[in-house]
């Protein structure tokens, strides 16, 4: 049990209100049981059980109205008295002593709690002990303790009439397992008398006894008279005394007779009402009739002065019409309709709370009516209605209307057992009217579909579970040219065409299993010839869930059929041919989803059929390529027309390309799909782009040999007249003094030289014209040396962010290590022109693994000088980044770039055996990483600036067709002791020579001269002298080179313009030599 469990009857709580109203008139009783949350209603049903927590706030709420500690054990003594005592008297008078209905208690208990268990043990003939125990989960109070002494005081008095003695030694609310109550009482009146006729006989005994033989016979008789008339007086009184006791008794038990008997002739009426009543709304009358019968059956059997009954109308909630008893016929008539919804009219208050709200309304005095439903109290007092009790007639959640029940003189308060009387006549009032309705409804929905049935074009029949006709439409009749009485009772099946017998009797064997449906075609022989029928059966049960009856509902579906077989060799032919077309083909939606493809994507594709069907291209191909087929689709369908197009997909790591035709498909008179066809072109597509780019590549070939055969024009002349510049330069440094000025411009104008014949050699390093001088050199010294030539050209706005490490040696001419920093940087510097930016220059040693070096195809694993130059421009668009390293290629306006920066840059990463990669991000800027392979050696020890020039005094050939060459070379060579022949003319050196052949100890010759290239002249000379040293100088030829030259005899090669120091360092070299 727990303290929501109903433990205590409702007379508890009556016991208390009688005793409140006796002892403490000025409580409201009405607001005590609102605050504990107890109706009256609820008091006033001796059948009504009350919970722990129930009890517990009536208590607290009493607590606070009346501070009176006592107060629960004074109740308890007040029900000897109260009209409550009924369940006190009602056992204890039944018994002839206090003993045998203390004895008895516990049966009494269970009369007013199910919360203990109670336990008696005689202790005396005037005293008994009593120990309660409460049962499991409850939790009693200690005021219910105080409560249970007090009435166990007050058993006593009803038979002695006075208050019994309790004692209470163990109480569970000290500690205790259970409370032990012990009992004494006085004795009964002729217990008394008893008591003490039984002593004194015992007395008159004795003396009459002794006094035998001392008193004479005379005195004796006397005395004995004398105690006879004494114990005979007392012994009247006694029996009087007990003749009243037993009266007493006996009248109680005829009050408690009555009551019994009362309360089964209302239960009786009460049984016999509800099933009048039920009677009634079987009888499925008319509303107007059942409400009638209602009533009549409520004002014979109920005990109240009237009563009316409303009922909504059936469509029309708002408006309810009734009837009742008890008024007179004018007044009846101003309720007999009411329209709900308008505040004021007449009894609005209590038809929002009964009908809107669904409120149970109980009023046993004209005060609750006006505190109540004060718009109502006027019209009411008018009626002389003084308490009312007005239910909702609910059936499932629906309400029907409003029974309400009046007297004119209060009745006293109405029990909860009478509202529950008249709620349960309301629930049957209320299935009564639903039934009529729906029999009503029944009816009509029957002549509705009897009228549908007798005129549909469908076919209905139902049969027995043999297939004999029960029933058959007109309809049927009609398609097989038969009457219903030719066709009730006859078999369907040989109507049915014999080649469909078969299944249509296994179609039908579902009809015998959940859900108990069947849907069949068959061929049945009609006044029309064979037609096809389509049937949906359903199989009626019976109570046992058996199959009793069968309907079914058919339909002609000849014409049907005969477009599905149209339609099935149309499709079939379509498949055909779409399994044999050498393409894709599809259908997608206008969301892009395939709802059709044909079986060549199984067998191109090796996926199952329908694998594309609801998915779109973003769920199938690669995203760029998803992408440009969703372009087109939206294209075609925007433009409604057909498109063309070849589009590219990956597949397996592989491009893929198709010539597509899309187009759009029509449905209603607009384009609700996109058809498609498209045939594989990929070797063909791949063949062109072979074909392309063998062309491309025999155009830059073509590109690139043009480019080197002007550039070694202009090399060759450029570096003639750098050889004048440089070589004369050089010859004024050694005539001017360092202290003069002219030192310092002739040695700007030997830099300049410089920087002019690096930049020959650039060009021809590009045409690959040029000779390389690979030797080990330090990338970090060139490449901040490079780095502060280009620091003065950048513009205040780039800020330059160099981080150069130590990153070893590489094999590489130290000129092209400059000028690949100089273009990259300058290319840099050119991105970010007109905003703020940063130039990035980092070298790092970097040494590749295996993974990585697979990358690059030209790189093995092993150590690496890492150079990186970033900027944060514009950075470079991916369809031009493909053509950065082009000759020629350049986004620059015209005139201020070539298109050779990069072109030269890519070169020399070549040909030292490095790689390059580019990163750039529209928007963020470019990055060039250069990987360049680190070696182990030293760079060659310089020669200082500050050494002197060798110099000789042997004979010397020079022939250069060129006068200021052969002027420059005189006056060079005879500074450093050397004696001069110098020829402008290669065959008029030859004749001079084969006129002297001993004259001379050397010869020094341009390689291109008009008439005898230096070549064919060194060969003639060394015919005619084989020791005789060559040195063979040229500005750029295609014919020679140092390696052919050697292979010649020729013992030197100096490419122009010379430089002195060189010149004369190489002339010792060959002199000194064996």
């Amino acid at each position: 049990m727990t303290d929501a469990s109903p433990l205590y009857n409702s007379r508890l709580i009556k016991n208390y209100l009688e005793y409140l109203e006796k002892m403490h008139p000025d409580i409201s009783l009405d607001h005590l049981l609102a605050a504990s949350g107890i109706g009256r209603a609820e008091v006033e049903d001796p059948g009504h059980w009350l919970t722990q927590d129930q009890i517990n706030q009536f208590h607290a709420a009493m607590n606070q109205a009346v501070n009176a500690p006592e107060i629960a054990r004074d109740a308890g003594r007040f029900t000897q008295v109260s009209r409550t005592s009924g369940m006190l008297k009602r056992y204890a008078l039944g018994f002839m002593t206090p003993m045998m209905a203390y004895r008895a208690v516990a049966k009494i208990a269970a009369e007013w709690t199910r919360a203990t268990d109670i336990a008696t043990r005689p202790l005396s003939a005037k005293s008994i002990a009593l120990t309660v125990t409460t049962k499991a989960g409850v939790q009693e109070q200690p005021f219910q303790c105080a409560n249970r002494s007090g009435m166990f005081e007050a058993l006593a008095q009803v038979f002695t009439g006075q208050l019994a003695r309790v004692e209470h030694p163990t109480c569970m609310h000290r500690g205790g397992e259970s409370c032990e109550y012990h009992i004494s009482w006085q004795w009964l009146p002729s217990s008394h008398w008893k008591r003490w006729l039984r002593f004194g006989s015992m007395g008159a005994f004795l003396c009459l006894t002794v006094t035998m033989g001392v008193l004479s016979p005379h005195h004796w008789l006397i005395q004995l008279v004398g105690w006879a008339g004494v114990l005979g007086f007392g012994w009247t009184i006694a029996v009087a005394l007990e003749n009243q006791e037993l009266k007493r008794s006996i009248t109680h038990r005829a009050e408690i007779a009555d009551q019994d008997l009362h309360e089964i002739k209302h239960r009786y009426s009460s049984a016999f009402l509800i099933q009048e009543i039920g009677q009634a709304a079987s009888a499925l009358h008319p509303p107007e009739i059942f409400i009638q019968t209602v009533m009549s059956i409520l004002e014979k059997r109920l005990e109240y002065k009237g009563g009316m009954l409303w009922v909504a109308m059936e469509g029309q909630p708002d408006r309810l019409k009734g009837d009742g008893y008890g008024l007179k016929s004018a007044q009846l008539e101003s309720f007999r309709e009411i329209l709900l919804g308008r505040p004021g009219a007449v009894l609005w208050g209590i038809f929002e709370a009964v009908y809107r709200q669904g409120a149970v309304v109980v009023a046993d005095q004209p005060e609750e009516i006006a505190r109540q439903f004060p718009d109502s109290v006027e019209r009411l007092s008018q009626l002389g209605i003084r308490s009312l009790v007005a239910v909702p007639l609910k059936n499932e959640a629906q309400t029907f209307g409003i029974l309400l029940m009046f007297n004119d003189m209060g009745r006293g308060r109405t029990a909860f057992s009478d509202i529950n009387l008249i709620s349960g006549l309301a629930s049957q009032i209320a299935l009564g009217l639903a039934g009529v309705r729906t029999y009503r409804r029944l009816q009509a929905r029957e002549a509705t579909y009897r009228m549908l049935v007798e005129n549909q074009t469908d076919l209905v029949v139902k049969v027995d579970t043999e297939g004999c006709f029960l029933f058959v439409s007109p309809s049927y009749c009609r398609a097989f040219g038969k009457t219903e009485e030719e066709l009730l009772g006859q078999v369907f099946m040989p109507l049915v065409h014999e080649d469909d017998r078969a299944s249509t009797a296994k179609a039908m064997e579902a009809l015998y299993h959940p859900p108990y449906t069947a849907f069949l075609e068959q061929r049945a022989r009609t006044k029309d010839g064979w037609r096809w029928l389509s049937w949906a059966d359903t199989a009626l049960l019976n109570a046992a869930g058996q199959v009793t009856e069968i309907i079914g509902v058919g339909r002609d579906i000849t014409e049907r059929k005969q477009a599905e077989e149209a339609l099935k060799e149309s499709r079939d032919l379509f498949d055909s041919f779409m399994r044999h077309l050498p393409a894709l083909a599809f259908i997608k939606d206008r969301k892009g989803r395939y709802i059709y493809t044909n079986q060549t994507y199984c067998a191109m594709f090796g996926e199952p059929d329908g694998h594309r069907l609801g998915k779109t291209d973003m769920e199938l191909w690669d995203e760029e390529g998803a992408q440009e087929l969703m372009a087109n689709d939206r294209l075609a369908l925007k433009q409604n027309r057909i498109l063309n197009a070849v589009e590219k997909t990956q597949y397996e790591g592989e491009t893929q390309y198709w010539q597509v035709s899309k187009f759009p498909l029509y449905k209603d008179g607009e384009a609700h799909y996109l058809g498609g066809v498209a045939f594989d072109i990929s070797d063909r597509m791949k063949t062109e782009e072979a074909k392309q780019e063998l062309e491309f590549q025999l155009l830059q070939t073509q590109k690139m040999e043009a480019i080197g055969t002007l550039a070694g024009g202009i090399a060759h002349d450029f570096n003639n007249i750098l050889s004048a510049i440089i070589g004369f330069t050089e010859m004024s440094l050694l005539d001017a003094t360092p202290e003069s000025g002219l030192t310092g411009n002739l040695q700007k104008v030997l830099q300049a030289g410089g920087r002019a014949r690096d930049l020959v050699k650039q060009i021809l390093t590009f045409s690959r014209q040029s000779q390389m001088d690979p030797k080990p050199v330090e990338p970090r010294l060139i490449i901040k040396e490079a780095l502060k030539l280009l620091r003065a050209s950048l513009p205040t706005t780039v800020k330059m962010d160099v981080m150069i490490e130590p990153a070893g040696m590489v094999m590489a001419d130290p000129t092209q290590i400059h000028q690949l920093v100089m273009n990259l940087c300058t290319n840099a510097r050119d991105a970010m022109e007109n905003i703020d930016g940063t130039l990035t220059v980092i070298l790092e040693p970097v040494v590749m693994g295996a993974e990585e070096a697979a990358r690059y195809p030209r790189l093995t694993p092993g150590p690496y000088c890492k150079l990186t130059v970033c900027d944060t421009g514009q950075g470079i668009p991916t369809h031009v980044l493909e053509k950065i390293f082009d000759p020629f290629f350049t986004t620059k306006g015209e005139g201020r770039g070539t298109g050779m920066g990069l072109s030269v840059v890519h070169g020399i990463v070549e040909r030292i055996g490095g790689a390059i990669k580019v990163d750039s991000t529209p928007g963020k800027g470019t990055c060039f990483i250069i990987f360049l392979p680190a070696i182990a050696d030293r760079p060659a020890d310089v020669l200082p600036l500050s050494l002197k020039m060798p110099g000789g005094t042997e004979r010397i050939l020079f022939v250069d067709d060129e006068p200021f060459q052969t002027d420059l070379g005189r006056q060079m060579l005879g500074r450093l002791g050397y004696h001069v022949s110098a020829f402008t003319s290669s065959l008029e050196a030859l004749a001079k020579f084969q006129a002297e052949p001993d004259a001379y100890d050397l010869m020094i010759t341009d390689m291109t001269m008009p008439e005898m290239t230096g070549d064919v002249l060194a060969s003639r000379v060394m015919t005619l002298r084989p020791d005789l040293p060559v040195i063979l100088c040229t500005g750029y030829s295609e014919r020679i080179t140092e390696e052919a030259a050697a292979a010649l005899g020729i013992r030197g090669f100096v490419m122009k313009p010379v430089v002195i120091r060189e010149l004369a360092l190489l002339l010792r070299e060959i002199l000194d030599s064996p």
